[in-house]
């Protein structure tokens, strides 16, 4: 009876101490406590999953260890066809959520500056296979003809994205303008673009957003520097475009002008810095006399979709 109690402690005990393993430590308090470096020349599988190319070990929302994406989002889809029809984009197999962003196109400029385009950012789930529609708004034109009349403020297009019915919009920016009140013409700059969305922000498929108007053209104004008796000279600054939204501060630069005035009837144009187009993507055109070295075209938009 003694020997069989014997045999049982030793039993028990080595029951308890077998529940932990220790290598480099003779208290292991894990099912394997490793007290050193580890070197595998394999792989490693988490609940006998091996992990694929670019992932990495992490926790999942239980606590447990698992392989994932370091990042959700690890591709692009550029969009830049501005013929205004839609595109069709359809799901990547594996996709279940894409992040999207729009730029509306950007207004010309005139003798003010044009607006720039308006800035969407949007999260959406979806489904492998699932297709999209894109619009990608153009850059207002300098000058057009529209009904057989030549015309030069042309606002800049929409860029917009359709998705179960909903659409969601990156306003182009406006084009500068001109306006006759009580015989004295007022150069009127671009309004930057906004945003629209045919739902509300808690609405399915789409999670919160951000969203930001385009900065609005610069103005135009002269200043005026006597050199003598009538004589004098007159600076013309034409305005800058409009930045697009959430694309850097970078602005289309309008035209400066230098003229050396004789008398108040008569003038000469001394130098002239000529205007330059919109900033890709959705800058508003600088502002300009429309000249031959002037290009006050507004930028065209851009839509990406990263999956």
């Amino acid at each position: 009876m003694r020997n069989v109690i014997i045999l049982l402690t030793i039993t028990a005990t080595f029951q308890a101490q077998a529940q932990n393993t220790g290598i480099g430590t003779t208290t292991p308090t894990e099912k394997l406590d490793v007290n050193g470096n580890i070197n595998v020349a394999g792989t490693i599988k988490v609940n006998g999953i091996d992990g694929t190319a670019g992932q990495v070990l992490m926790k999942n929302s239980s606590g447990n260890l698992n392989w994932g994406d370091f990042g959700d989002f690890k591709n692009v889809a550029a969009f830049t066809d501005t013929s205004g029809t839609f595109i069709n984009w359809n799901v990547p197999a594996g996709i279940t959520r894409v992040w999207v962003e729009l730029w509306g196109g950007g207004g010309a400029g005139l003798i003010a500056g044009g607006g720039g385009g308006g800035y969407m950012s949007l999260l959406f789930n979806v489904t492998p296979a699932q297709t999209l529609l894109v619009t990608v708004g153009k850059g207002g034109k300098d000058n057009q003809t529209v009904s057989g009349t030549l015309t030069y403020n042309q606002s800049g297009g929409d860029s917009r994205i359709d998705i179960s019915s909903q659409y969601y919009i990156a306003n182009g920016g406006g084009g500068a303008a001109t306006s006759t009140v009580f015989s004295f013409i007022q150069y009127i700059a671009g309004v930057g673009g906004g945003y629209f969305t045919s739902v509300s922000a808690t609405t399915s498929p789409r999670g919160p957003f951000y969203a930001q108007s385009g900065q609005s053209g610069g103005i135009f104004h002269n200043e005026y520097n006597s050199i003598g008796s009538n004589q004098y000279f007159r600076l013309s600054y034409y305005g800058d475009g409009g930045n697009s939204a959430n694309a850097g501060d970078y602005m289309a630069k309008g035209s400066f002008e230098e003229f050396s005035i004789i008398i108040s009837t008569s003038s000469t144009r001394t130098f002239h810095n000529p205007a330059r187009a919109g900033i890709f993507p959705g800058g508003g055109g600088g502002g300009g006399p429309q000249l031959v070295n002037d290009n006050r075209a507004g930028a065209n938009g851009l839509v990406l979709i990263h999956y």
